[in-house]
């Protein structure tokens, strides 16, 4: 199936990503493992009967407790069994000769050689993976792999990285109408300041995952019956965002609308109006972590 038909949401599940792969993605990483693979050093020991008929595999602690504790890889030179090695370590990939035998002072007993190499099977490296086997769709088979994160995991991730940000266009606003001159003359004034409002809702079906709606006004008036005039002053900021295939699509809408009133005279409108689309372009590296591609910011009005 496809990487956008996952339901991770749902009530029966508890997982905030899974990853699906591909036989070939599991055989490239195993390729790669052996080309940084640091194994640890193989110490291999024989020694030969006194009639040199017989090759007898020893362990390396045993063989050192025989011989006083000495290192034979140091020494070089075994007594009992007149035994020179010719090289203090090894890595067994293929190798064929890894101890050459040579002799003492002493009578020479006939011996029989014995090769001691790597098996012809290969070496095996294996990895445990907890494999649910199901088909993919067609879109899916063109890549090794298919990240799918729970998508109120990701938007609650989202909203943390963006609650610092929302205070700025979440206004307060102030108005107010002075009369002075004995009622004569009137003063408008007006005002916004940050709010520490960021009540983001998490939507539970549909591509918006993500959104917040902000408003609020306030009113001034003057003279009787409010027949001098009156001031209106209104903020408001909506942000929605959602998933669209493998984009994150942040739109930010801030607007002010103002309605002032001098006796008959009235003027109202938005004083700010903007829109802005953001886009993030999502990508997957590979080794599996999530970034972000491409980046781009339209202004919409």
């Amino acid at each position: 199936m496809p990487g956008n038909s996952s339901n991770l949401t749902a009530p029966n599940y508890t997982y905030d990503f899974v990853v699906a792969t591909t036989q070939a993605s599991i055989n490239s990483t195993m390729l790669t493992y052996p080309s940084g693979f640091r194994s640890a050093t193989v110490t291999k020991c024989w020694i030969v009967d006194e009639d040199g008929g017989t090759t007898i595999p020893m362990e390396y602690e045993k063989l050192k407790q025989q011989i006083g504790g000495a290192d034979p890889l140091l020494s070089l030179l075994v007594p009992q069994s007149r035994l020179a090695v010719s090289s203090k370590s090894f890595l067994v990939d293929n190798t064929s000769a890894v101890i050459e035998m040579t002799y003492g002072a002493g009578p020479r007993p006939k011996l029989k050689w014995t090769n001691m190499s790597q098996p012809s099977t290969r070496w095996v490296f294996q990895s445990e993976v907890d494999l649910r086997l199901t088909s993919v769709g067609p879109k899916a088979k063109q890549f090794y792999d298919i990240v799918s994160i729970n998508r109120n995991t990701f938007a609650t991730y989202l909203r943390d990285q963006l609650r610092p940000k929302i205070p700025a266009n979440c206004l307060i606003p102030h108005a107010r109408i002075t009369l002075k001159n004995a009622g004569l003359t009137k003063e408008y004034s007006v005002s916004i300041s940050p709010s520490g409002v960021d009540a983001f809702a998490i939507p539970p079906t549909g591509t918006t995952v993500l959104s917040l709606h902000y408003e609020i006004m306030v009113s001034d008036y003057a003279g009787l019956n409010n027949n001098e005039g009156e001031i209106h002053l209104k903020p408001s900021f909506n942000i929605k965002v959602s998933f669209q295939d493998d984009n994150i699509v942040i739109m930010k809408h801030l607007w002010v609308w103002l309605h002032v009133r001098s006796l008959l005279t009235t003027v109202k409108g938005n004083i700010v109006d903007e829109i802005l689309k953001d886009t993030y372009k999502l990508g997957v590296d590979e080794y599996g972590n999530v970034f972000v591609s491409e980046q781009s910011t339209v202004v919409i009005q």
